[in-house]
């Protein structure tokens, strides 16, 4: 046998493979971002919460990447950036320091709302299988918008150099994230208000964002579900009567 043709006959193996690699790992990721969100919403602020947010954060960026099946070039960037932040964290944390960091926990999870998202649309496309993981996939994502505009809004906060919402208090990553989800589910509880207007029009844009996104991605995902699985199931049985 040439080797044009052992690669060829290895090459639906190795698929096969990496599919049952990365077929259970987006409810692992769901769990994960969720872990986050009741971590940073309940915990208190000091330098070790900090560390262990970078931590937690890092996990769930590598989960998603692995579970996206990323490229090793995104992993390994990803790595590297993720170790950094978190010596860096750590170092604050030995010098009895916060000063940066904001910076490591930043960094992070920027690469988790900006980076990871991308991937992950990208593994689902080429995926080109609708299933709970997709659905599991598309919460995730619905998950991350949330977790976005709660980093975005923190940063607006630290380089306007005031305060975010209207009753002058500076907001933490817990507020912040409160807020977000607030706004993302359209609950509107109206303790906390942005204060001027490019806040109002933002959060008036993740609300319509996570309105469309629930009625349109996840509502077809989900209606689609049952007959897809069905017609999955269908499709393995008639291959296997084949063999």
């Amino acid at each position: 046998m040439s080797k044009a043709e052992e690669r060829a006959t290895k090459a639906p193996i190795e698929d096969e493979t990496r599919r049952r690699r990365t077929e259970y790992r987006y409810g692992a990721l769901l769990l994960l971002l969720l872990a986050t969100f009741v971590f940073v919403g309940i915990a208190p602020q000091n330098t070790w919460t900090t560390l262990m947010i970078v931590a937690l954060e890092s996990v769930t960026l590598m989960t998603a990447l692995l579970a996206s099946d990323a490229g090793r070039v995104t992993i390994t960037v990803a790595f590297v950036a993720t170790t950094l932040a978190f010596v860096a964290a750590g170092s604050e944390v030995v010098l009895n320091s916060a000063k940066h960091m904001f910076a490591s926990t930043a960094l992070v999870c920027a690469l988790l709302v900006i980076v990871a998202p991308f991937a992950m649309v990208r593994g689902v496309i080429r995926r080109r299988k609708l299933d709970l993981q997709t659905v599991m996939a598309a919460l995730c994502l619905y998950v991350m918008v949330g977790l976005f505009f709660a980093f975005l809004f923190e940063a607006i906060q630290i380089f306007a150099g005031h305060p975010f919402f209207t009753n002058q208090r500076l907001g933490n990553p817990s507020i912040f994230l409160y807020f977000s989800f607030a706004t993302i589910t359209t609950v509107g509880y109206g303790d906390y208000t942005a204060a001027f207007s490019g806040g109002r029009t933002l959060a008036v844009f993740e609300a319509m964002t996570g309105q469309v996104y629930l009625v349109t991605v996840v509502a077809l995902l989900v209606s689609n579900l049952g007959p897809a699985m069905m017609a999955n199931r269908q499709q393995r049985e008639t291959s296997g009567s084949k063999e």
